[in-house]
């Protein structure tokens, strides 16, 4: 993360050598470049990041694949789906299953008042949604 990148941490990793940061577009790897100051070794920022090196025709190995959908949208889907399968079921099963789209319901109001959605914390920990 560019906010622990200091002379201390980049001299660790790399005496004497040249290190090149990068990121997705290049803005926060110059960002890193500016930080760092008497180092024995070089520093360089890979020009227009991952993006500029794919669009000048290199290929890129080891990147993990992004989530199928951004996060947000999942949790969407997933409230449509169990208030439509609710609905459903209440209307030709029981309307005991009225419960689910009523529980979806109040989810959602907490999390607009309070800004805490635990089924986005919940999804996260999903092994699509994480980072490592």
């Amino acid at each position: 993360p560019l906010a622990s990148i200091n002379d201390q941490s980049v001299a660790a990793l790399g005496a004497g050598k040249t290190l090149v940061f990068q990121c997705q577009g290049g803005k926060r790897s110059q960002e890193a470049c500016m930080r760092i100051n008497n180092l024995q070794g070089s520093v360089a920022s890979l020009d227009g990041g991952i993006e500029g090196w794919k669009r000048a025709g290199f290929s890129t190995i080891g990147a993990k694949p992004a989530a199928a959908l951004p996060l947000m949208r999942q949790v969407q889907m997933t409230i449509g789906i169990c208030v439509l399968i609710g609905t459903i079921l209440a209307i030709f099963l029981s309307p005991i299953f009225l419960i689910i789209p009523i529980v979806m319901g109040l989810g959602l109001i907490m999390a607009g008042l309070t800004g805490w959605c635990g089924l986005a914390r919940l999804m996260a920990l999903l092994p699509w949604n994480r980072q490592n």
